[in-house]
């Protein structure tokens, strides 16, 4: 309870906004177990069911970042992705609730399909969209940054959501997340492997959470996405630092969190489905009426089939994104009939 008093007091410091009202449950996914033949229990923490416009894992790590945007005084938020951005449609109905202009800069590289799924909602939000036509990563983050200055300099006072401060202050959205897992479970049902998406700020949250509450020996295994857009492995080492500078935590003298990232189940790259993706995808519609999204929870999903049947207790921890499944409605169907 102390580690726990400790982080929380820590935490409160910082600006904050409430986007996520309730904590996200924590369910049991026995049918998918018996379906699959794992020799492990398997849960699964459903952050896809908190946060405004179909919610999502980003709706904790915007509680802080557009905490610090008020602060600052901001009227605008400038962001961007792919065309189906998980994060642009709730950075688009957060400004929708606290009136600021949303500006988003949408990578459309990935020819993933526009006017459906997230690209649609981004619209119904408002938000304001100009397009990127190279893949994500140091030149798509420039154009943002473009955009931030050529609005400060008609008088705007924009807030740029980019590294490092995306990935510092969005992962304490996630330290709060690791909290409240530790106040759902008790100690004798506590995971011990933990499978999610890994690129920023949610992994990041949860590896340094779990190590400040002194769950030492909980494996967070982080299934990438993409492969080359950002330097995953780089990223959260240095932001783990950043963040214990933050919070006044001595880096070198907590265990340095054993980093598990698996490249294996990308596929031909971001955006693009592959079979074991798609299975998942289904089989957690069909087996435990759980929507999953095409891009990074089905691989993630997808992953956990390729776990050992060592009996560990193990939470696949679902981020969001389903309103993509719109857009990857050929895929789906074809392999449904496949």
């Amino acid at each position: 309870m102390e580690l726990q008093t400790h982080l929380e007091e820590s935490l409160s410091k910082f600006p904050q906004i409430q986007l996520c009202v309730d904590s996200s449950p924590v369910q049991d996914l026995t049918n998918l177990k018996s379906k699959w033949g794992l020799g492990f229990e398997l849960s699964i923490k459903r952050d896809d069911l908190i946060g405004p416009a179909f919610g999502g894992n980003k709706s904790r790590q915007l509680e802080f970042l557009l905490g610090e945007a008020i602060q600052l005084g901001a009227d605008c938020i400038v962001h961007g992705g792919a065309v189906q951005s998980n994060y642009g449609r709730q950075v688009a109905a957060a400004c929708a609730m606290l009136d600021l202009d949303c500006y988003l800069v949408l990578s459309d590289y990935y020819k993933q399909k526009q006017n459906t799924g997230s690209h649609l909602i981004l619209q119904m939000l408002g938000a304001k969209i100009s397009y990127f036509h190279g893949e994500l990563g140091t030149n798509h983050e420039f154009e943002k940054l473009q955009l931030s200055k050529s609005l400060a300099a008609l008088g705007r006072k924009p807030y740029l959501i980019t590294y490092p401060k995306s990935e510092i202050l969005g992962s304490l959205g996630y330290l709060k997340a690791t909290l409240e897992l530790s106040h759902q479970l008790p100690a004798e049902k506590f995971p011990e492997r933990i499978v999610m998406p890994a690129v920023g700020a949610t992994y990041i949250g949860v590896l340094l959470g779990l190590k400040l509450l002194g769950y030492k020996d909980v494996e967070v295994i982080g299934v990438a996405p993409l492969l080359n857009e950002y330097p995953i492995q780089a990223t959260v080492l240095d932001s783990i630092k950043m963040i214990c500078t933050l919070l006044k935590i001595d880096f070198d003298a907590i265990d340095s969190p054993k980093l598990d990232l698996n490249f294996s189940f990308v596929g031909e790259g971001y955006s693009k489905t592959t079979n074991e993706s798609l299975d998942a995808l289904v089989d957690f519609a069909r087996y435990e009426g759980v929507m999953l999204d095409p891009v990074y929870t089905s691989k993630a999903a997808a992953s956990l089939r390729k776990l050992p049947s060592d009996g560990k207790r193990t939470l696949f921890w679902h981020t969001g994104g389903s309103p993509a499944v719109f857009a990857y409605s050929d895929e789906i169907l074809n392999h449904l009939k496949n």
